[in-house]
C-alpha cells in the first residue's frame, strides 16, 4: 500500500470519527437543550436516552425539524451533511471521482472528506452555540473547565448570537 494510499485511508477514519461526534452532539442537543414535551422528568430523559441511542442521523435531523424550524441554509447544510455522511459510511464508492489506486481519485476522495470535515465541524459550532446558550439559561455555566471555557468564548463570540437567526420556535 502506498503512502497516499494510506494517508486517503486515514482521512476516511479521522473524517468518520469527527462525523460521529457530530451525531453525538445532535443527539445531546435533541435530548437536553431542545427536549420534547414528553421529557419532563429525569427517568422520562434517561428512557428518551435508551430510545436516542438506536436513532439513526436521518431520525435525529427529523426529530429536530419537529421541535424547532430551521433557517433554510442551516437546514440545507444539515441535509448535505446527512448525505454525504451516509456516502461515508455506507457508499464510499459513490464520491465523485473516488479511486483508492489513482491520483486523481485519492485527490476526488480527500476534496470529499474534507468538504464533509469541514460541515461537521461548522455543525458542531452552531450546536455548540445553542448548548452554550441553553447553559447559561439553565444556570449550567459554571461547570465547565477553563480549558473548556475557553473554546467556548470562542464559540460564544462567533456561533451563540447567530443561535436565534437559525433556530425558531415552531408555531
Amino acid at each position: 500500500m502506498t503512502e497516499e494510499e494510506k494517508g486517503l485511508l486515514t482521512n476516511v477514519g479521522v473524517t468518520l470519527l469527527i462525523v460521529q461526534s457530530t451525531e453525538k452532539l445532535l443527539r445531546f442537543v435533541l435530548q437536553h437543550c431542545l427536549p420534547g414535551s414528553e421529557a419532563v422528568s429525569l427517568e422520562d430523559l434517561e428512557r428518551s436516552d435508551e430510545k436516542m441511542r438506536k436513532k439513526t442521523l436521518g431520525q435525529f435531523l427529523g426529530i429536530l425539524r419537529e421541535r424547532v424550524d430551521l433557517d433554510d441554509q442551516f437546514d440545507a447544510i444539515l441535509s448535505t451533511f446527512l448525505d454525504c455522511r451516509n456516502i461515508l459510511a455506507h457508499r464510499i464508492e459513490e464520491i465523485p471521482g473516488w479511486n483508492l489506486y489513482t491520483s486523481d481519485g485519492q485527490k476526488a476522495g480527500n476534496n470529499f472528506l474534507n468538504r464533509t470535515t469541514e460541515a461537521a465541524m461548522f455543525i458542531t459550532k452552531i450546536f455548540a452555540g445553542l448548548m452554550s446558550a441553553w447553559s447559561k439559561q439553565v444556570g449550567l455555566e459554571g461547570a465547565v473547565t477553563k480549558e473548556e471555557k475557553k473554546w467556548l468564548a470562542e464559540i460564544d463570540a462567533r456561533y451563540t448570537p447567530a443561535v436565534d437567526t437559525i433556530f425558531f420556535k415552531k408555531v
